[in-house]
């Protein structure tokens, strides 16, 4: 019988499409913007922490067998670790990065936008789409890996080939060891280790439901993974290295606001609406993927409920709700939550990993 499951190419596509947020766009051309010169150094010291942690994430789902719960079943029963994994999600999803999406995907389309709906309207139509995007879990896969990821890579490559176009890089009198250590730690704040974990816990899943072979669907996760954060790495340099050339019109500017602005240099009044494509479509691939991973957990977990769309509403309603208070109110919720979750994580996926060593290797 033929595999009608998605190619390991269009199933990386869509794992990166997963990870690539909007702060996954700003995060580099910040760092480049403002170190100028050390941008390779400030690429390596980034990918340590927001590419190479993430590839620990999918490698600890292998083993898992793409059930993120095992990483804690022998150290706790299993009523207190889903408490954990509750309290993780709700952090991250509809009280973190899923409203901050839907916030910055605004932000971005109002600066080319001549209508101008507000936050709550917007919110409801950007999530409308999304809910459509997802409430046919089967071709979650092929919709991002064969459609939205190409979109979204096209209209950023435009941004970057215009952007080496013009411009130099300036000499910047910097530490190099400082340099890397700070974009260590900018990788860090990323925090794409849990996206790594959820959202290829996410992939199995979905891959399982054309699927038989539980085997053949890990191994095609395992290369899709490694297409997916090698696609991060050479576009976090690249990035980098855009922000670095224009780095005297990018210094100091807001996140939401770079993007829009190196657009706008390189590509001219007529193209610049290109960056709110760009922010847009990362924003929507991400949120789909986050609102799959809780719904998920809501309906399995918590609900009870077979019905997913129950599950998938009451996902989209919380992240509706939280939209309402704006980028500074979201990130005052989950910031102090993620500096004590994250850490954990990390050490559970080192842990795991380690302990299922051998299973790895054969």
């Amino acid at each position: 019988m033929p595999d009608k499951s998605p190619s390991t190419l269009v199933v990386g596509l869509a794992l990166f499409a997963m990870f690539f947020g909007s702060g996954n766009l700003i995060f580099p051309l910040m760092l480049g913007a403002q170190y100028e010169s050390y941008f390779l150094i400030c690429a390596a010291g980034f990918v340590i922490t927001a590419v190479l942690l993430p590839t620990l994430g999918i490698l600890a789902m292998l083993p898992a067998h793409g059930h993120y719960e095992r990483l804690f079943t022998d150290i706790l029963p299993e009523k207190w670790y889903r408490w954990f994994f509750l309290l993780v999600l709700i952090f991250w999803i509809p009280l973190g990065s899923g409203p901050r999406c839907v916030v910055l995907a605004h932000a971005s389309l109002m600066n080319y936008s001549p209508i101008r709906p507000p936050i709550w309207l917007f919110s409801l139509i950007f999530l409308a789409i999304v809910y459509a995007s997802v409430i046919s879990r089967s071709k979650v896969i092929e919709l991002l890996g064969k459609y939205l990821t190409p979109a979204l890579l096209f209209s950023i490559f435009c941004i970057l080939i215009s952007s080496f176009g013009h411009g130099e890089i300036k000499q910047v009198d910097l530490s190099a060891r400082t340099v890397f250590i700070e974009s260590v730690v900018a990788g860090y704040y990323t925090q794409d280790l849990i996206a790594a974990v959820f959202f290829s816990s996410a992939i199995v899943g979905m891959l399982n439901i054309n699927a038989s072979n539980r085997a053949a669907v890990l191994k095609k996760t395992w290369r899709a993974g490694l297409i997916a954060v090698l696609l991060l790495a050479i576009l976090y340099t690249a990035l980098m290295a855009a922000s670095a050339v224009h780095s005297g019109s990018l210094h100091g500017l807001s996140g939401e606001k770079l993007v829009s602005t190196l657009a706008h240099i390189t590509l001219g009044k007529a193209f610049g609406g290109l960056s709110s494509v760009a922010v847009s479509l990362a924003c929507l691939t991400t949120e789909i993927a986050l609102v799959i991973v809780f719904a998920d957990f809501l309906g399995k977990h918590v609900l009870h409920d077979r019905n997913y769309r129950h599950s998938l509403l009451a996902t989209l309603l919380l992240i509706w709700i939280m939209s309402q208070l704006e980028f500074g109110g979201i990130m005052a919720i989950i910031a102090p939550a993620m500096q004590v979750i994250y850490p954990i994580l990390f050490v559970l996926v080192v842990r795991f990993i380690w302990r299922s060593r051998n299973q790895i290797m054969e």
